[in-house]
C-alpha cells in the first residue's frame, strides 16, 4: 500500500465551538472534551500542565509539587477556594434581582427586570490620539438587592402592605436600581418634613445610593458620609463603609487622581476596622483593607499572600486566595526578586529560553527542569537538548508534570531527528502502576500523531479517548476512540476517497471512527463522480453501519446508482462529505446502531449534511513540497486540490436533478413520493438551501401526482 502524505506539524489542537440547540432532543456536534487544563483535582494530584491562564492558580500548585513544598493543607485550602467559588455562583441562581422583582409583582406593580450590569463610556487620549472605551461593569452586586428584599419585607411589616409608606418606599426603591444598567439620572425626591423618621432616614440612603449607582462617586460618598454620623439612622454603620467604597470606585475613574483617592478609601477602612463592634456588625471589613492595600502595592501584597500560601497554608484565608487571583489576573508578570518562586513564575510566563535553561543548569533542580523541557527548541542546541532528555529520563511516573514533561520528550527527540524513539516514548508512557491521567496522555499521543511519518501510526496515535460524555450515546462510550478536531480538519481538507478507503483498514481505530470514516469517504466519492471508488467504499458502510446495509445494496445493484445514492444522502442529514470532531453530529436518544444517522432537522440547518464555509478550509499548498507527498503524482495531488470544490453545492443542488429525473420515469416507485419529500425538507433544512426552482418542481410534481400520499401531506410548502 502506498505511503499517506504526513500531516503538517503543529496543527492547532481545538475543539468544536459550535452552540448547543435548545431542544433536549435531536442532532447537534457534542464538543468532545479530549483536554482539561483547568481540572484542580488533576492538579492536586500532581498532574500538571504547560499551559498557564492568567486566572487560576495552576503554577503555584505546579511548583509547590515540583519542589516538593505541597502537603495536604494545600489541598484542602486550593479544594476550599474552589467550593466557595462554585457557592458563590450558586448563591447567585436564582438571582437576587429577580427574587426582588417577584416581590414587588406580590404588591402590583408590573415585572421590572432591573439589569444589574451597566454599559461605561470613557474618552481617553493616547499619543495625542483620542480614544472612546466601552466596557461593562456589574454595578448592583447581589448583596444589594438582597438588601433590599429585606428591608422591603420589614417595611411591610411594620406599615403594612399597599400602605402609602410602603408604596412610597417601593417607588423610590425602583428609581435606585433603575440606575443599576439604565442611562440617565432620576434619583427619588427629598424625603418631606412630615414623614416619620425612620421613612427619612431610608430616603437619603436612597438617594445617595442613587447617586452611587449613577456613577457619581464623590458626591455618593459625601452623603454616606453625613448617613454615617446620623446615630440614630439604621443605615449608618452601612453608610460609614460605603463611603470608602465610593471612593475607591472614583479612583477606577479617575486615573489622574487614583493613588490619592486609593489612601482616602484605605484610610477610611483601616480606621473602620479599628473599631471592634463594627467589625463584628460589618466582617468584610478587614478583607476590603487587604484589597486596597493590594491595589495600592500590588507587588508587595502580592508577595506577602504569595509566602503565606507557599510556607503556613494553614492560616490563609479564602479572601487573601481570591486578592491573589485578581492580583496574578490584572497584571503582567514582573520581575520580582523577593523569592524563589516570584523567579520561577516570571520565567514560567514570559518562556524566556536561554534564561531558564541557565537556572536548570545552575540549580539542576526538578523544577526548572521541567520549564527547560517546556521552552528547549533548536536554538538551544544538540548538547543542551541532549542533556535535558538524559535528565529528564530519570524521573519516573509517579514524579509530579510527568505527563507534561514526557510530551516534551517526545517532541525534543524529534528535534533531534529520533522520531522512532519519540514515538517507543509515546507508546510507553507509565509504568502500569501510576494511575493515568487520560487529558495528559491525549496531549502526548497528539504530539505523536503530528511527529509520525506514516500514515498508520498517524491514525494510531490520534484515536483519543473523551473525557466527558454527559450521557450514553449507545455506539461511543468513554471507551471508544475518537478523533480530534486536528485529526478531522486534516481528513476533511487533504483527504481523498482512496487516501480514507485505505486509512480505514488501519489498526487502532474504533468501529465508531471507520463508520464515520466510511460514510465520509463514500460521499466524497459520490461527489466527485467516482462510481467505481463509491462501490468500494459502500461494502465499508454495510459492515460498519448494519442499519444501511439494504439501502446500500440497492445502491450496488439498482437500474439508477444515481437516484439510490440521492435517496440514502436525503434521508440521513448526517451523511456529508465532512467528519465532525470527537462524538460528533449526535442524538440523545439515537440507539447504539443508528451511529447518529437519523432523519431529524432542526432549525440549526448548520448541523444538517453540509457547507461550503466549513467544508472549503484554505489548504495549505506547502503541505505538498514535503518528502512525504513525494509518492504522489500532479494528478493525484489535483485530486485533493479538487476536494475543495465538491462542497460548494449544496445537497439539494447536486442530487435534485437525479430525484426529480428519476421521479418523472417511476411514478409506480412507493420510494418517489417520500424522495421528493426529503428533497423539499433539504431545501429548507440544508445548512445551504437548495436552488428554488428544484424545491418548486419537486413540490409541484409531488402534488400532483400523488396527492394522497402522506409524504404530500407533509410538504405543505416550497421554499426558495
Amino acid at each position: 500500500m502506498k505511503s499517506l502524505p504526513i500531516p503538517l506539524l503543529g496543527l492547532l489542537v481545538t475543539a468544536a465551538s459550535l452552540p448547543p440547540p435548545a431542544q433536549a432532543s435531536g442532532p447537534f456536534p457534542f464538543e468532545t472534551p479530549f483536554f482539561d487544563d483547568r481540572n484542580l483535582e488533576d492538579l492536586l494530584e500532581g498532574n500538571l500542565t504547560d499551559r498557564y491562564s492568567r486566572r487560576n492558580l495552576a503554577p503555584l500548585i505546579s511548583y509547590l509539587h515540583l519542589t516538593g513544598k505541597f502537603t495536604a493543607s494545600h489541598a484542602f485550602l486550593f479544594r476550599e477556594q474552589e467550593r466557595e467559588r462554585e457557592r458563590e455562583a450558586q448563591e447567585y441562581w436564582p438571582r437576587p434581582e429577580r427574587e426582588f422583582e417577584d416581590l414587588l409583582e406580590s404588591e402590583g406593580y408590573p415585572r421590572l427586570w432591573f439589569s444589574a450590569w451597566k454599559s461605561i463610556r470613557r474618552d481617553y487620549v493616547e499619543n495625542g490620539r483620542a480614544f472612546t472605551r466601552h466596557y461593562g461593569i456589574q454595578n448592583c452586586l447581589p448583596d444589594a438587592f438582597r438588601v433590599a428584599a429585606k428591608t422591603f419585607s420589614e417595611r411591610k411589616s411594620l406599615y403594612g402592605a399597599g400602605s402609602p409608606r410602603l408604596k412610597r418606599w417601593i417607588e423610590a426603591q425602583i428609581r435606585v436600581f433603575e440606575h443599576c444598567g439604565n442611562e440617565g439620572f432620576d434619583p427619588p425626591t427629598e424625603p418631606q418634613e412630615d414623614w416619620e423618621l425612620l421613612e427619612k432616614h431610608d430616603r437619603q440612603y436612597q438617594i445617595a445610593a442613587s447617586y452611587f449607582y449613577d456613577g457619581q462617586y464623590r458626591e455618593a460618598a459625601r452623603r454616606f458620609r453625613e448617613i454615617g454620623s446620623t446615630t440614630d439612622s439604621p443605615w449608618s454603620g452601612l453608610g460609614r463603609y460605603l463611603v470608602g467604597r465610593s471612593l475607591a470606585r472614583e479612583a477606577n475613574v479617575d486615573e489622574d487622581n487614583r493613588r490619592e483617592l486609593l489612601d482616602q478609601a484605605l484610610a477610611e477602612y483601616r480606621q473602620l476596622a479599628q473599631d471592634r463592634d463594627f467589625v463584628r456588625r460589618f466582617p468584610w471589613i478587614t478583607q476590603q483593607v487587604e484589597f486596597i492595600q493590594a491595589k495600592v502595592d500590588p507587588a508587595t501584597v502580592l508577595d506577602r499572600i504569595e509566602q503565606k500560601i507557599i510556607h503556613d497554608p494553614d492560616y490563609v484565608w479564602q479572601q487573601e486566595i481570591r486578592d491573589y487571583v485578581f492580583l496574578i489576573a490584572s497584571h503582567e508578570p514582573q520581575r520580582r526578586d523577593s523569592s524563589a518562586y516570584a523567579d520561577w513564575y516570571y520565567l514560567a510566563k514570559t518562556g524566556d529560553r536561554q534564561e531558564t535553561i541557565a537556572r536548570w543548569r545552575e540549580r539542576q533542580s526538578l523544577e526548572w527542569l521541567f520549564l527547560a523541557l517546556i521552552n528547549a527548541g533548536l536554538s538551544s542546541g544538540e548538547e543542551t537538548l541532549t542533556d535535558l532528555l538524559e535528565a529528564a529520563a530519570e524521573f519516573g511516573p509517579e514524579t509530579p508534570g510527568y505527563y507534561v514533561m514526557l510530551n516534551h520528550r517526545v517532541r525534543i527527540s524529534a528535534l533531534l531527528g529520533d522520531v522512532d524513539g519519540a514515538l517507543a516514548l509515546a507508546d510507553n508512557p507509565t509504568d502500569g502502576t501510576t494511575p493515568l491521567s487520560e487529558a495528559h496522555i491525549n496531549r502526548v499521543r497528539l504530539r505523536a500523531a503530528n511527529l509520525s511519518i506514516r500514515w498508520e501510526d498517524y491514525f494510531r496515535f490520534a484515536s483519543i479517548r473523551p473525557l466527558e460524555l454527559p450521557w450514553r450515546y449507545g455506539a461511543v462510550n468513554r471507551n471508544t476512540t475518537l478523533f480530534p478536531q486536528e485529526a478531522t480538519d486534516l481528513i476533511n481538507t487533504y483527504f481523498t476517497p482512496r487516501m480514507m478507503l485505505e486509512a480505514i483498514g488501519f489498526e487502532g481505530l474504533s468501529r465508531y471512527q471507520r463508520s464515520r470514516m466510511a460514510i465520509s469517504g463514500w460521499t466524497k466519492a459520490i461527489l466527485l463522480g467516482d462510481s467505481d471508488l463509491a462501490r468500494e467504499l459502500s461494502s465499508e458502510v454495510k459492515r460498519y453501519v448494519p442499519r444501511l446495509e439494504t439501502a446500500f445494496e440497492k445502491y450496488e445493484s439498482g437500474s439508477d446508482p444515481e437516484f439510490e445514492a440521492a435517496l440514502i444522502v436525503l434521508a440521513n442529514p448526517a451523511f456529508s462529505p465532512n467528519m465532525w470532531p470527537g462524538a460528533g453530529r449526535v442524538n440523545r436518544t439515537y440507539q447504539s446502531e443508528l451511529l447518529a444517522l437519523d432523519n431529524v432537522a432542526l432549525p440549526w440547518a448548520y448541523y444538517n449534511w453540509w457547507c461550503s464555509a466549513s467544508w472549503a478550509r484554505e489548504q495549505n499548498e506547502a503541505v505538498f513540497s514535503r518528502p512525504r507527498f513525494a509518492g504522489y503524482d500532479e494528478a493525484q495531488l489535483d485530486e485533493i486540490r479538487e476536494l475543495r470544490q465538491i462542497g460548494q453545492v449544496s445537497v439539494a443542488g447536486f442530487f435534485g436533478p437525479a430525484v426529480l429525473r428519476y421521479a418523472r420515469s417511476n411514478r409506480e416507485d412507493p420510494r418517489t413520493p417520500y424522495a421528493l419529500h426529503r428533497l423539499v425538507f433539504a431545501t429548507r433544512h440544508a445548512c445551504m438551501g437548495g436552488p428554488g426552482e428544484i424545491s418548486r418542481q419537486a413540490h409541484s410534481f409531488l402534488h400532483r401526482h400523488f396527492p394522497e400520499s402522506e409524504w404530500t401531506e407533509k410538504t405543505p410548502y416550497w421554499y426558495d
